[in-house]
């Protein structure tokens, strides 16, 4: 699962694919505080991801 609903209201869908690949960039050119926001960014979508789907069992 690589896509996570943000807003049922309108339909915003945040691509998870786009963020690691950004990340995964960040970190080969070597930016580190990017990276380091980034990986932020991941951990809070990862997080809400699980708490979602936790919610609907």
């Amino acid at each position: 699962m690589t896509e996570m609903a943000t807003g049922a209201a309108n339909g915003t869908v945040v691509d998870l694919t786009w963020l690691m690949s950004a990340l995964e960039h960040t970190r080969a050119q070597d930016h580190t505080r990017v990276t380091g926001y980034l990986e932020a960014i991941a951990d809070d979508v990862i997080f809400e991801m699980e708490s979602a789907a936790n919610e609907r069992r």
